[in-house]
């Protein structure tokens, strides 16, 4: 076999470019070195778990090297390697069937030669500790069935997205039990995604007793093994105490070490922290360079603070029209908050023309996913009368709603109008 090197990247927003993992393939009679079949195992199983845009043709890349293993072994030498591609290929082509939206004709029939190869192969290696987790008269589809078969025989990146369909429900049936049970046991065998997950089973009680405790401890071992994430989810845990001692430095060096490798958490949460000067010097050209980072790998939240940061410091006619280039891209990822900052735009005719009306159909779309800036701004439309008739009864519900959920400006004008008596009886103790 030739030495081959795949490089599968992806170009973030400040150029830099994050190498998500190189596959090499070695010379080697039976490939029964360790090595060896990790490095190429590792790049299907991260292309399957990774909604990058270059997975589609390097799944098929995957799967044609594990074909050609699995062939070129069938009457040769016989070792647990092969053994273990064979049930990799077989938890590839059930992970790959899930993602019907990436299927190509050429990757369907690489994965129709992986099941067919696998089932042939019948590998020697059996792990039945699993087995008892399914319902045997399940009527599952076929990529389900794929999945439960290369759990059984030990594919942990299997068993990951199982557990995963188990918490989303749609190809199955939404279990919480077995989600719990599929990422523990995968995560007992090694596996650093599985960490992850049962990290997050913990912290939020999803098939198992909620322990703060054992999440930050399943973070922590996911983190030493690279899991970039993770980290962000760890320091995290440090930056509000949730089962590990209070921590902001060691909350800030998790999110930078996960913000170095291109993750969207660890950039947000540091872009965060250099806003506020949380734990670090404020830093405002820092926090709008990270916020548009994060925003690029598709992060709702850090679209939403980068338009908003824009918008709050332009002065000129194109810089407005910017921010509200980067408001309408935050809502159509689907940023609530984003909304109401389009509608503000609309409604001072900043980077778009003056439209008072469309700034409170914006805001009407967005009432039921109570943001509160959206229901503060829809109290202020109603109170001065923005592109509605002035209606003090509707400010006043509006404001009210808003200061009940801690919003200073809300409570500032809430007084107002108990004040001066509009949409409420004049109380000036209120």
């Amino acid at each position: 076999m030739s030495r081959l090197v795949t490089v599968c990247s992806q170009k973030c927003a400040s150029g830099r470019i994050i190498r998500v993992v190189e596959w090499l393939s070695n010379d080697d009679e039976c490939l029964s070195q360790k090595d060896n079949w990790m490095s190429e195992v590792r790049f299907a199983r991260t292309l399957s778990h990774r909604g990058i845009g270059c997975a589609t043709k390097g799944k098929q890349d995957a799967l044609k090297e594990m074909l050609d293993i699995i062939e070129s072994n069938k009457q040769g030498c016989r070792n647990e390697t092969v053994d273990k591609i064979a049930v990799r290929a077989l938890g590839c082509a059930g992970s790959f069937f899930l993602k019907k939206d990436e299927k190509t004709e050429t990757l369907t029939h690489l994965m129709e030669q992986c099941i067919q190869l696998a089932s042939d192969w019948k590998p020697n290696i059996t792990y039945e500790g699993i087995q008892r987790v399914f319902n045997k008269e399940d009527n599952d589809d076929q990529e389900i069935t794929l999945l439960k078969q290369a759990s059984m025989l030990g594919d942990t990146y299997a068993m990951v997205s199982l557990g995963v369909s188990y918490s989303q429900g749609g190809a199955v049936k939404q279990i919480p039990e077995i989600t719990f049970q599929l990422f523990q046991t995968a995560a007992e065998m090694g596996n650093s995604f599985a960490m992850h997950y049962l990290g997050i089973c913990y912290s939020c009680g999803i098939g198992v007793t909620e322990d703060k405790n054992k999440a930050a401890e399943w973070y922590q071992q996911a983190s030493e093994v690279g899991k970039a994430n993770t980290m962000a989810r760890l320091g995290i845990c440090y930056e509000t105490g949730d089962g590990v001692p209070l921590n902001l430095n060691k909350a800030i060096r998790l999110f930078k070490l996960a913000a170095d490798t291109g993750d969207t958490h660890g950039l947000h949460k540091l872009a965060t922290h250099f806003e506020h000067g949380d734990s670090l010097t404020q830093d405002m050209k820092k926090a709008e360079h990270l916020y548009h980072e994060a925003s690029e790998f598709g992060c709702v939240e850090s679209a939403y603070n980068y338009a908003h940061i824009l918008y709050n410091k332009a002065d000129k006619e194109e810089e407005f029209k910017t921010a509200f280039f980067q408001f309408q891209k935050a809502v159509d990822m689907g940023s609530v908050q984003a909304i109401s900052g389009l509608a503000t735009c609309y409604l001072n005719g900043k980077g778009v023309a003056q439209d008072q009306q469309k700034a409170v159909e914006l805001l009407k779309q967005g009432e039921q996913s109570n943001s509160v800036e959206v229901i503060f701004n829809l109290g202020i439309c109603y109170q001065e009368g923005f592109g509605v008739t002035r209606d003090d009864k509707a400010a006043f519900d509006y404001l009210t709603h808003a200061s009940e959920k801690g919003y200073l400006s809300a409570i500032y004008q809430l007084g107002h109008l108990y004040n001066d008596g509009r949409g409420t009886p004049q109380d000036l103790k209120k």
